[in-house]
């Protein structure tokens, strides 16, 4: 039984009227920066720290900046949060108000208005911050039950001398 925020993040993502059978990360963020009349564009940076990653909108797009060292399938994670903030109409905040000050030597725009995935920046008990986790669960269970869940969390192995092996136990086919 589905909680009301769930029940609330499903009928958004309903509303979207995206076609999930072809589900893949950059698919998406294309169909969305099209629908928004808006591009998303997703960089991956060096941070040093425990920032994941961060959306910061502009007047004509939108930045998802992810951690480079992350793992694809936390970096997939972090990019559809990212993309949760956009669509829910959450709004940022200042980093510099959040943000140490050496954090905020990792970015370019410090001042700038955006949306933080760090487990020790800030409580991730806010509304906006469940809003998003339940999009991404959502959106995975969808995915789980279309058997996308390949797009989420890639092959079984990339060594080429495994596959054959790791597709007996991929989960993901």
């Amino acid at each position: 039984m589905q909680t009301s925020l769930q029940t609330h993040i499903q009928q958004r993502i309903d509303a979207l009227h995206y076609d999930f059978k072809a589900f893949t990360l950059e698919a998406f963020l294309i169909w969305i920066g099209e629908k928004r009349k808006r591009s998303i564009q997703v960089y991956d940076v060096g941070f040093t720290s425990q920032l994941f990653g961060f959306w910061c909108p502009t007047e004509s797009q939108d930045y998802i900046f992810v951690k480079a060292s992350l793992h694809p399938t936390h970096r997939i994670h972090v990019v559809l949060h990212e993309i949760a903030h956009i669509l829910l109409n959450h709004k940022g905040f200042k980093l510099e108000e959040v943000l140490t000050p050496a954090l905020l030597r990792e970015l370019a725009h410090p001042t700038a208005n955006a949306y933080l995935r760090a487990p020790a920046s800030y409580p991730s008990t806010t509304i906006e911050e469940q809003e998003a986790e339940c999009f991404v669960a959502l959106i995975q269970q969808q995915l789980m039950k279309l058997n996308r869940l390949r797009e989420l969390y890639g092959e079984g192995t990339s060594i080429p001398a495994l596959k054959p092996y790791a597709q007996g136990f991929d989960f993901t086919r």
